[in-house]
């Protein structure tokens, strides 16, 4: 039975307080999925583009309609949502397949006419989709250069996402394609600008990020070796499936990112607790929390760290590596 909530109002009396589902987004109060968002953004495009189709507007009416009542409206929640192509098309078309006509121009016009320009002869109205990333990037740059709270908060969020992939260089310069494990485009913004940047050839750099630090000659961020790894069985007999580098990482968020984290002090083999888990490493960086991995993700995690690290001659207590981590890494160049 659910909870019976009431308050009283201003006359006293007693008032039942709706209960609202928590996976269920409302104005002012969203949930982490833009679904609710998407609805009412085209139910709105649909709207205004039904009052548009009965009023009699001149051309430059209609423009004014756009630039006054359209863009600002649909444009508003462009800096935090994370819709689709697909989902940002289906929005604008509804009012521009009324809009175009009325201006005199057929509603099938294509869109670089639509968007381009004006010293192209294009119209230069939005694209939907180019805006919300536009808006996406300029909030993350414009923030952290103003070092304000919104700021210093997506710097803690990429610090984490840094943390969570486990690579060494600054994840925002490499191909997102790479990592099978990353968080969904759709509920996470920071996947949304990486993908969308580097399918346009963009990167962000930012300065003073985090990054794990190698302490040894030959130490290196274990996902990056076993990403690798796995590229190079693709097509052999030895071959591992999409989801094995996601199984590993699983239990390599047991406090682990560095080669290093997981040898014996002599630094020539891995510790026998770090291929069943039976402990977590020590260290001071704060892990995303979760349960211990099921037995299945152990078996990735042990199957490829002797493919990739360990000596064939291993035996059941000594598991030595490759290439021994013996001496104290060389400075190297801050990344940035």
């Amino acid at each position: 039975m659910q909870p019976h909530v009431t308050i009283p109002n201003s006359n006293g009396r007693e008032v039942n307080i709706k209960r609202q589902e928590p996976t269920k987004g409302r104005k002012l109060l969203g949930d982490g999925n833009f679904k609710e968002e998407f609805e009412h953004r085209l139910q709105q495009s649909k709207t205004l583009a039904g009052r548009l189709k009965g009023a009699p507007l001149k051309p430059d009416e209609v423009n004014q309609v756009y630039y006054t009542r359209y863009k600002p409206s649909v444009g508003y929640c462009l800096p935090i949502t994370t819709f689709t192509d697909n989902e940002c098309n289906k929005i604008q078309s509804q009012f521009y397949k009324v809009a175009l006509p009325k201006m005199g121009m057929n509603r099938h016009m294509p869109r670089a006419v639509i968007y381009g320009p004006r010293r192209y002869g294009g119209l230069e109205y939005t694209d939907m989709a180019t805006e919300q990333i536009s808006q996406h990037t300029h909030l993350m740059i414009g923030s952290m250069r103003r070092n304000d709270l919104v700021g210093k908060t997506m710097r803690a969020a990429v610090d984490l996402y840094q943390i969570y992939l486990g690579t060494e260089q600054q994840f925002l310069e490499q191909n997102p394609a790479d990592f099978q494990y990353r968080l969904n485009p759709t509920k996470s913004p920071i996947t949304y600008i990486w993908e969308k940047l580097w399918t346009m050839k963009g990167k962000i750099r930012i300065s003073k990020a985090w990054t794990p630090t190698p302490t040894r000659e030959n130490d290196c961020a274990i996902i990056d070796r076993i990403r690798d790894r796995i590229k190079e069985l693709q097509g052999t007999s030895g071959n591992y499936s999409k989801k094995a580098v996601w199984h590993f990482n699983t239990c390599r968020l047991m406090k682990v990112t560095m080669l290093s984290d997981i040898t014996k002090p002599d630094r020539r083999s891995i510790a026998k607790w770090a291929l069943n888990g039976s402990r977590q490493a020590s260290t001071e960086i704060e892990y995303p929390r979760q349960q211990r991995p099921p037995e299945a993700s152990w078996k990735h995690w042990r199957d490829l760290l002797h493919s990739t690290f360990l000596n064939k001659d291993r035996t059941v207590d000594h598991f030595s590596l490759h290439i021994p981590l013996i001496r104290t890494a060389k400075a190297r160049k801050p990344r940035i």
